[in-house]
């Protein structure tokens, strides 16, 4: 009902809409609901875990070891068929699972107003720079100068997260696990303030004619370091 009061007080319809609070599909329904189709374009900020509940996840990333390349692309956040594997991975993941639910409902909301509103869902790793405020990299930092020892995110780490592979390098085998020197899994991280100019350019820019009604990117830096090297 709010937004639904802002936005006729607006008197018009909003350019672009930057969603930061939608957690699952009710959220993004409740907003879809107050905004009634009154914008352009629909800015969802989502999370890279949406992989964590996709069918590759469900198979233990299987298909993708050995290939020599960690990267997932935008097309593989498709759910598994099987509904006890969904369930599985929505208990390991809740988080991802709302996100991804989100998702699905902002395609599928847009589906209604398909001449005058589009989406994007941009799905970001761990955010770093100013206005994060969990703090996360200071909580690091400090413990690593002061702690008795490594954080357990830092001790971890190898555990923790889906196995990755490093291209060959010097003549070795393509998709060779990484080498003990790398101390740890490769991590993605974003800098806030790219995320603010790739949204801010989202108004000026126009859709590429063969993209969807609600289209989805990866935003990342293009180098990952492990925790560690990284702190």
């Amino acid at each position: 009902d709010s937004l639904h009061e802002v936005t006729e007080r607006l008197g018009g319809r909003w350019a672009l809409v930057a969603d930061f609070s939608a957690y699952n599909g009710p959220d993004i329904r409740a907003a879809l609901d107050g905004l009634r189709g009154r914008f352009d374009k629909y800015a969802y900020i989502s999370s890279d875990s949406v992989y964590e509940v996709s069918a590759l996840a469900g198979e233990e990333w299987a298909s993708r070891r050995g290939r020599g390349d960690p990267a997932v692309a935008e097309g593989d956040s498709v759910r598994p068929a099987d509904r006890a594997l969904r369930k599985r991975l929505r208990k390991a993941d809740s988080y991802g699972d709302g996100k991804l639910e989100a998702e699905e409902a902002l395609a599928e909301g847009l589906g209604e107003y398909r001449d005058s509103c589009r989406g994007v869902c941009c799905r970001l790793p761990d955010v770093i720079g100013p206005f994060d405020d969990t703090l996360r990299l200071w909580a690091y930092w400090h413990w690593l100068h002061a702690g008795p020892a490594d954080p357990p995110q830092v001790q971890d780490a190898r555990g923790a997260k889906r196995p990755r592979t490093a291209p060959a390098k010097g003549g070795g085998e393509a998709g060779s696990p990484r080498g003990a020197e790398d101390d740890g899994v490769p991590l993605a991280f974003v800098f806030s303030r790219d995320v603010a100019r790739f949204i801010d350019g989202l108004l000026d820019a126009p859709a590429p004619a063969d993209a969807p009604l609600c289209d989805a990117v990866n935003l990342a830096c293009e180098k990952q370091v492990c925790l560690r090297r990284f702190l």
